[in-house]
C-alpha cells in the first residue's frame, strides 16, 4: 500500500504529461496527506528486525525508495533513510558469499528479483547506496539462477521442478528491471527467454491484449475471447505453472486467477514492456522524471 500510495501522490502532484483533472477524486493534497500518514505508520508499526522474511524486506525497501521521494516532510524523509539503511542491514545478514539471499520465498529467482529491485529503488534516496549489494545478489540470479536449456529462472538451483506463480514472476520481473534500467546489467536476453517461456509457453500468461499479440510468435497466447471470454484488454493470468526440467514439459497447476499477485506482475511489466516503446520512455524508478518522446 506504501508503495502504491506514493507512486499515486507522484501522478497526483506532478500530472501526467501534462494532463490535469480538473475535478480530482481526491484532491493531491489529501494523497499526500494519506502517504504521509502510510509511511508514518509502517515505520512506527513494523521495526526492521520485526520484518518476517526477506522477500516482504525487498519489498518495503522498494516502498521506502518511493515514499522518501515523494514524502514533502523532512522528519519523514530522514525516517525513511534511516529505516531503509537499517533494514538493508538486516537482509544483508542474510546473503551468502555469493549473493544468495537466505530466508525468502520458495523461489529463490523471486526472493533474488524483489530483494534486488527493493534495494536499488531504496538507492536512490540521498543517505542510502546498497548498489553494490543489488548487483550481488541480481548477479546470482542472472548468473546462477538462469536456467539455459529451460531458458527459465530456476525456482532454487538444484531443483527438478519449478513452480512459478504470478508474484514470482513479478518478483523477477522488478529485479530484472532493476538491473537493466539502473545497474547497467546484461540481463535483457535472459529476461525475454524467460517471458517467452514461462508466460506464454508455459501459460502462466493464459491470453494477451490483442495489441501485443503476433501470429508469428512461437508460443503465442490467445487472446482473451479464446480464452473463455470476453476479459477485457488486460493480460489474464493463471495463479501458478510448473516447469519438469527431466520431461521439458510445462504444466498449469492452479488455474485460478490470484488478483493480488495478477495485478503486482501486471504493474512490474508495465516498465519492463517500454523497453520496446516509442510513447513513454519511463522504467518506473523513484525519484526519476522521464518525458515522452518530442
Amino acid at each position: 500500500m506504501l508503495w502504491f500510495l506514493s507512486g499515486l501522490n507522484s501522478l497526483a502532484q506532478n500530472e501526467w504529461y501534462g494532463y490535469v483533472n480538473p475535478e480530482p477524486l481526491i484532491p493531491a493534497e489529501n494523497i499526500q496527506m494519506l502517504t504521509n500518514g502510510m509511511g508514518k505508520t509502517t515505520m512506527n508499526a513494523v521495526s526492521p528486525e520485526a520484518v518476517p522474511d526477506t522477500r516482504t524486506a525487498g519489498a518495503l525497501l522498494g516502498a521506502m525508495g518511493w515514499f522518501g521521494t515523494q514524502t514533502n516532510k523532512e522528519q519523514l524523509r530522514s525516517g525513511a533513510v534511516d529505516y531503509a539503511n537499517t533494514l538493508a542491514g538486516v537482509v544483508e545478514e542474510e546473503l551468502d558469499g555469493n549473493g544468495r539471499v537466505a530466508g525468502g520465498a520458495e523461489n529463490q529467482a523471486a526472493t533474488q528479483g524483489i530483494v534486488g529491485q527493493g534495494l536499488t529503488w531504496a538507492s536512490q534516496l540521498d543517505g542510502v547506496d546498497h548498489t553494490d549489494t543489488a548487483e550481488d545478489v541480481l548477479g546470482y540470479l542472472r548468473d546462477d539462477l538462469f536456467d539455459e536449456d529451460a531458458r527459465t529462472f530456476a525456482s532454487g538451483a538444484d531443483d527438478d521442478t519449478y513452480r512459478i506463480t504470478a508474484r514470482d514472476a513479478g518478483d523477477i520481473t522488478g529485479g530484472v528491471n532493476a538491473a537493466d534500467a539502473v545497474l547497467g546489467m546484461d540481463i535483457r536476453d535472459q529476461y525475454a527467454q524467460f517471458f517467452n517461456q514461462t508466460l506464454n509457453r508455459g501459460r502462466l500468461q493464459r491470453a494477451q491484449r490483442p495489441p501485443s499479440r503476433s501470429d508469428d510468435e512461437e508460443h503465442a497466447p490467445p487472446l482473451p475471447p479464446a480464452a473463455g471470454g470476453e476479459f477485457g484488454q488486460a493480460a489474464v493470468y493463471n495463479a501458478a505453472v510448473e516447469y519438469d526440467t527431466g520431461a521439458d514439459e510445462w504444466s498449469v497447476v492452479d488455474d485460478t486467477f490470484d488478483t493480488a499477485g495478477a495485478l503486482y506482475l501486471s504493474n512490474q511489466e508495465i516498465w519492463i514492456s517500454q523497453w520496446g516503446g516509442d510513447f513513454y520512455r519511463g522504467r518506473g524508478v523513484p525519484g526519476r522524471s522521464e518525458s515522452p518522446p518530442a
